[in-house]
């Protein structure tokens, strides 16, 4: 396999074969194309030393580290299959499970940072098929648990408030509870929220956020909570 060199080009990630020679252009594969992003890793698989029987270690020219990228169109773009041992122009992503799982994150930074919707790839877990030591076994689950670690998330409120004012973009959820007597207005809408009723607006993807949202609780009372 060739080596080549991938980051994130304009809303894109940008993948290029490696030939000094004869330097490739690259190509482009915009994020809101991406599904998702899946590791693949083998290790312990292939020939056996012919004299012991054992395979052979460390990490052998027949294991795999891999990464796969699918697409929402298959037919249009079938799925990209990159191992990382030829990979050039990321140093971070060294040879290993603990590389793999640094590929990952990076390129679900690049897809979050660069993206919002339906577009946002998934990182998932897939094809991991490991025969070695309980300690590389654990290792392998420790790099990939910490891929997939949650993030902590800040609660303001409940504020209570009966003028008008905004949300600021950039928060992951906001709930909005008519707790006066008369119809308030929320989200550019007039009195669109009765007495008594609520109403929560929450982002999709786990690097989506929501944009600024107005109220008015002018004459009632608005419980104001945020999730950022």
């Amino acid at each position: 396999m060739n080596n080549f060199e991938i980051q994130p080009i304009d809303g894109a990630i940008a993948i290029r074969i490696v030939n000094p020679a004869n330097p490739n252009q690259w190509e482009f594969y915009q994020f809101g194309a991406i599904k998702s992003v899946v590791p693949v890793a083998q290790i312990g698989f292939g020939d056996r030393d012919s004299v012991t029987n054992i395979r052979k270690n460390p990490v052998r020219e027949d294991d795999k580290l891999e990464f796969v990228i699918n697409f929402h169109d298959e037919n249009d773009c079938p799925p990209l299959r990159y191992n990382i041992k030829y990979v050039d122009n990321q140093p971070t992503w060294t040879y290993d499970i603990a590389g793999l799982a640094q590929a990952l994150a990076d390129i679900n930074s690049w897809i979050g940072a660069g993206t919002t919707g339906s577009g946002l790839a998934n990182i998932l877990l897939a094809g991991l098929n490991l025969e070695g030591t309980q300690q590389l076994v654990l290792a392998s689950l420790d790099a990939l648990n910490n891929l997939f670690a949650g993030t902590a998330r800040t609660v303001t409120g409940p504020t209570r408030t009966s003028g008008s004012g905004t949300v600021p973009a950039g928060a992951r959820m906001v709930s909005f509870y008519n707790a006066g007597g008369a119809a308030v207005d929320v989200n550019g809408g007039t009195a669109n929220l009765e007495a008594s009723e609520s109403v929560t607006f929450q982002a999709g993807g786990e690097n989506d956020t929501l944009p600024a949202i107005a109220y008015d609780a002018t004459g009632s009372t608005l419980v104001i909570t945020v999730v950022s």
